[in-house]
């Protein structure tokens, strides 16, 4: 196998990019958070602050072509990115490093967002179980946890599975 280009860290804008420079045939390469055989360090580019602004995944793209993936009843959502956490096995505290004053490397979908994404695969695919595949689904109680817990079950009403770092674990996160 031979590969052309790598992206590192963030890629929206990158492969967007990286399809243009392909597209026109470009001779000049300057695209940030992209590496060749030849560019092996790449500038980085400000991590993606509000990420409402971001499409919704592909899902039809995902699930409709896996028909395991389809019919499976559990699905997965990311409803942050970022991790503050440097654990040894990981490689979060590398990526953190790299992104350092690119913006706060802890951010999460709005809550309406989230729901809408959860309801789309709903309506779409077989749904009995939500998971929640996220590094720090609950860093602690705040706005965001508290409108989740509100919506959620009026909008969404089923059984989910989250991760929680157990240092963050109070009553009150446990009650929510």
């Amino acid at each position: 196998y031979k590969i052309d280009f790598g992206i590192v860290g963030e890629g929206e804008g990158a492969f967007i990019e990286l399809l243009a420079y392909i597209q026109n045939n470009s001779k000049t390469f300057s695209i940030p958070n992209v590496v060749t055989k030849d560019k092996r360090k790449t500038d980085v580019r400000s991590l993606i602050e509000n990420l409402d602004t971001l499409p919704m995944p592909d899902y039809n793209g995902y699930y409709g072509a896996d028909l395991w993936l389809k019919d499976f009843p559990v699905k997965m959502f990311m409803p942050s990115r970022g991790c503050p956490f440097k654990c040894t096995y990981c490689f979060n505290h590398q990526y953190n490093t790299m992104y350092r004053r690119k913006g706060p490397i802890i951010r999460r979908y709005s809550v309406d967002r989230l729901i809408e994404e959860i309801l789309f695969v709903k309506k779409n695919f077989p749904l009995e179980f939500v998971r929640f595949n996220d590094d720090c689904f609950v860093m602690k109680c705040d706005e965001w946890l508290e409108e989740l817990c509100s919506k959620y079950p009026r909008k969404i009403n089923l059984p989910f599975f989250c991760c929680i770092d157990p240092t963050n674990v109070s009553d009150e996160i446990i009650y929510m």
